[in-house]
């Protein structure tokens, strides 16, 4: 996190940069190139890193449960694959997480439980009262994901998704545009 530094380290920095060993290579990483002064990229060679593909994410995780003897829902992976965003060392960390919890046999339950999420039968069946105007199911269901600690956060974000779908599905009858309703 080299954008952490303050301006004193940056310049000191800067002294070794202008001279380096020649043995030496330094590697600055951080998620916020814009904070790292300009003297010192320009000094630098950079390369971005991009999220992986929630596919290549699903096949990894696959192909370490397969190693490993654990049985698995395949849908299972989806809720720990979005959840990590493109980043595999998340997607392991949970996935790590998953098994210590469930005991070398993973279910889409389980991980639901595990990290807060509802079920995507959960949302729908919210949004579908919503649109209803069925306010006293929608007050329950929402008080059932507070009580049984579903990040609300997360929900929200969740059922944009959901809409976002919805809204795309609904202006070009396309399902391969579809993210979350496939």
């Amino acid at each position: 996190e080299v954008h952490m530094m303050s301006v004193s380290a940056f310049n000191a920095l800067l002294k070794t940069i202008e001279e380096p060993p020649a043995h030496v290579v330094f590697i600055l990483a951080t998620t916020e190139p814009h904070k790292v002064l300009p003297t010192i990229l320009s000094r630098c060679q950079r390369y971005d890193f991009n999220k992986i593909e929630d596919s290549d994410i699903t096949n990894y995780l696959m192909s370490v449960l397969d190693k490993e003897g654990v049985e698995y829902e395949a849908n299972a992976l989806t809720p720990i694959v979005s959840i990590a965003d493109g980043g595999m060392r998340d997607a392991l960390m949970m996935l790590d997480q998953v098994l210590s919890y469930t005991n070398k046999k993973i279910s889409e339950k389980d991980v639901l439980d595990l990290f807060g999420i509802a079920s995507l039968e959960e949302k729908i069946n919210l949004l579908v009262d919503i649109a209803n105007k069925k306010t006293t199911s929608v007050l329950n269901l929402a008080n059932t994901f507070l009580t049984s600690g579903v990040d609300i956060q997360r929900l929200t974000i969740s059922l944009i998704d959901v809409l976002k779908d919805l809204l795309i599905y609904y202006t070009t009858n396309d399902l391969d545009l579809l993210t979350v309703l496939r």
